[in-house]
């Protein structure tokens, strides 16, 4: 799988999130199940990474090390609830981290199905920041731009 989208680093932001919408539901695109940078599996579900101009497998490994990046974007697809994503403090940790290491332009968008209750949050995602977009059916999505 990641061989076959290592060609949209880079490119539009829509070729990207239709690449992802493609990875099913509970696994991670790239990276070692263990070495996820923002925390484990176990804590905060399957991540994809789409990281332009940079070896995703190395850079997921050191995200967390180093905030001389050039800009990027990251689209984080969690195969969780939206009730775990309020539980474990999404907003705090994981946004925290990812304004301190984008670069300017940058935007993270966090994904989940629509059958899992999205009125509920909406009220929590606009607490931190961001922009709420119903997509396209099944799809629904928060924009946070950095």
């Amino acid at each position: 799988m990641l061989e076959s989208l290592s060609g949209l680093f880079g490119t539009k932001t829509k070729e990207a999130k239709l690449a992802l919408r493609q990875i099913p539901p509970g696994e991670s695109l790239e990276c070692d199940r263990n070495e996820m940078p923002l925390g484990t599996q176990k804590r905060y579900g399957e991540l994809a990474f789409f990281f332009p101009g940079k070896d995703p497998i190395a850079y997921a490994q050191n995200c967390t090390e180093s905030a001389d990046h050039p800009s990027r974007f990251i689209i984080y697809h969690f195969a969780v609830r939206p009730a775990e994503l309020c539980r474990i403090g999404i907003g705090t940790k994981c946004i925290k981290l990812l304004k301190e290491h984008l670069g300017a332009g940058g935007f993270t968008e966090i994904l989940f199905q629509e059958q899992y209750g999205q009125e509920a949050h909406k009220a929590f995602f606009a607490k931190i920041g961001c922009t709420f977009v119903d997509s396209e059916p099944n799809q629904t999505g928060w924009l946070l731009p950095l």
